[in-house]
Parts: structure tokens; sequence; C-alpha cells
């Protein structure tokens, strides 16, 4: 909330692999991953997991990554999102 990534990432990804429920977590995480560079696997990939959860915030994030442009652009992709 802060826009401090580089600390919030090392707090963040303990938090984030507690696995199910912790979906916020995972977001954020992802979100920040992605700001660093915005072709991080990673980032997508926390994304992704908090997605497939259910979580609103991290599926318009997919929405977003994917529609953007740039090497991530997959308009199918972002309208399954």
């Amino acid at each position: 909330a802060k826009g401090d990534c580089t600390n919030a990432i090392a707090l963040l990804r303990p938090v984030a692999r507690l696995g199910p429920g912790y979906e916020n977590a995972q977001t954020a995480l992802g979100e920040c991953l992605l700001l660093q560079a915005d072709t991080n696997e990673e980032g997508v990939t926390w994304l992704n997991r908090a997605a497939d959860a259910g979580w609103p915030e991290a599926q318009a994030q997919m929405a977003l990554h994917y529609g953007a442009e740039g090497a991530a652009r997959n308009p199918s992709e972002a309208a399954y999102w």
C-alpha cells in the first residue's frame, strides 16, 4: 500500500506460500513482482494462484496483464479473466 515493493516482497513471499486462504498476500506479491519487471513469470504465477482461487483483485490483474501492450499481450487470456 505504501509502494515499497522491495521490502514487501520479502514479507509477502512466506505468507503467500501458506496457500489457500492467503490469496490477498499472493495477489500483493504478484503485483509487486510485476511492478519490478513486467515480464516476471513468478509474479504471474502468484496472481494466477489467487485468481484460480476466485480472488477478484487477482482476476482483474490477470486481465490487465494479458490485455496490456507488450510481450504478455494475449487478448483471449485477458477476456477469460
